[in-house]
């Protein structure tokens, strides 16, 4: 009967306890600046774009965020004129869907700081174009799973609206007809959020 009590008890002060705890939900909107880099055997290509996104968190505390998210990094550009004088035009166009935590340390009432790590579902897409072969176009596209992470602050404008700048570096590994292409994101952020 005391064990029965006990966990009766228990129970009942569990919810209590989590509305002590946590913040409940948020969205946040995002505007920021992608910086995309592949690079296969030794060479790279590198460009950049604006990017957008939005993000779901749910406070299990004061201090832990559970998030989900979702970021177009955009379409990056790179042209150059190569050792032969031909000139390669290449886009690299990408985006990802994020599940991730982060740890939110407050440093008074009106601000504090942001890690977050997480696995990113991405997309990525590749063309590219040569003057010595008009009309041909090279493409590729790949997708898979990955790991993310990065840092921020955060600003409380009030009770319900906050504001946040974040820098995530995501990484996409992939394999090309055999060859091995690593692509990576790193993208700079602003957002205006609300809690629900």
């Amino acid at each position: 009967m005391k064990k029965i009590l006990s966990i009766l008890l228990v129970s009942s002060a569990l919810p209590a306890f989590a509305d002590s705890q946590a913040g409940g939900f948020s969205g946040e909107v995002m505007l920021g600046l992608a910086d995309q880099e592949t690079k296969v055997q030794g060479a790279k290509s590198s460009g950049d774009d604006t990017s957008l996104g939005f993000r779901l968190s749910y406070s299990v505390t004061e201090n832990v965020l559970l998030e989900l998210g979702y970021s177009q990094y955009g379409e990056a550009e790179n042209n150059y004129v190569d050792s032969f004088g031909d000139s390669i035009s290449e886009t690299m166009e990408s985006s990802a869907f994020k599940a991730g935590v982060a740890a939110y340390a407050p440093l008074n009432d009106d601000f504090g700081l942001l890690a977050r790590v997480g696995l990113s579902k991405w997309d990525y897409d590749f063309e590219a174009t040569d003057s010595s072969a008009p009309g041909q176009v090279f493409k590729a596209d790949d997708s898979g799973t990955d790991f993310y992470y990065g840092v921020g602050m955060r600003f409380n404008l009030n009770e319900k609206v906050f504001s946040s700048i974040d820098y995530t570096i995501t990484k996409m590994d992939m394999e090309y007809q055999g060859v091995s292409v690593d692509h990576e994101v790193k993208n700079l952020s602003v957002s205006i959020g609300t809690r629900f």
